[in-house]
């Protein structure tokens, strides 16, 4: 078993971002590792989004009627609640990282 730090927080990655032409000399820090839910926002940006946004939203459904509980807190260290509204919050890579292990280690019936 690993040892768990006193205090966990979600990583919150940040990136700074300069503009160009007319806006030249202008830049705007952004998270880079936003929530999977932020990003649903993006829907109907163009179809292509779309469909791969209405696939996230697929696997947040997922992820929150398989999981019963998780140790997963926010960037202030509060528990994240398990459930759709939590699942909104994981950032990508984490959903990504929980899929994939759920599909190697989890044993489902055979069809």
């Amino acid at each position: 078993l690993k040892a768990v730090p006193a205090t966990r927080r979600m990583p919150v990655r940040t990136q700074r971002i300069d503009l160009d032409g007319d806006f030249d000399g202008w830049w705007f820090e952004c998270r880079v590792n936003v929530p999977a839910g932020t990003l649903l926002l993006l829907a109907g940006v163009t179809e292509g989004d779309a469909a791969a946004l209405a696939n996230l939203s697929c696997v947040l459904n997922f992820l929150a009627a398989i999981v019963v509980g998780w140790n997963f807190v926010d960037e202030d260290g509060a528990d994240l609640p398990v459930g759709r509204a939590g699942c909104d919050r994981l950032p990508p890579e984490l959903v990504q990282a929980c899929m994939e292990t759920f599909n190697r280690s989890a044993t489902l019936p055979k069809a």
